[in-house]
């Protein structure tokens, strides 16, 4: 990326990013890491697609504010088709290797003294 590209990327930034911020706020229920990953996404798509930056054909903000939507949709379906996630809480109840090794061992260890016939006392 040579210098110009550098001053229109950031002239983009500073003119758009943060109607477009406030924006994705609302599309992600207020979650702001959402939200800047969606402003994110926009302007890499926005810059792949720097046809549809000029001016001439019309105003850039409302284009943004549409891809911004697709994103944001495109996240969620993404978010959505996955498996929910659970926090580190659950692991805490899972035991470890040397636990189940040691369960399994009282487990058949017990069955077989349970299959065991009991010795009469004289």
């Amino acid at each position: 990326m040579d210098s110009d590209d550098e001053v229109a990327l950031r002239e983009l930034y500073d003119a758009h990013a943060g109607a477009l911020l406030a924006y994705s706020m609302r599309l992600t229920n207020g979650d702001r890491g959402r939200a800047e990953d969606v402003v994110q996404e926009t302007l890499l798509r926005a810059w792949r697609h720097r046809d549809a930056l000029d001016e001439s054909r019309g105003p850039v903000r409302p284009w943004l504010f549409t891809v911004a939507h697709h994103v944001a949709i495109d996240a969620h379906r993404a978010r959505s088709a996955r498996p929910t996630e659970v926090g580190d809480a659950v692991l805490a109840t899972v035991p470890a290797a040397d636990e189940i090794d040691a369960r399994l061992d009282r487990l058949l260890i017990a069955d077989a003294m349970a299959s065991c016939p009991m010795s009469t006392r004289p």
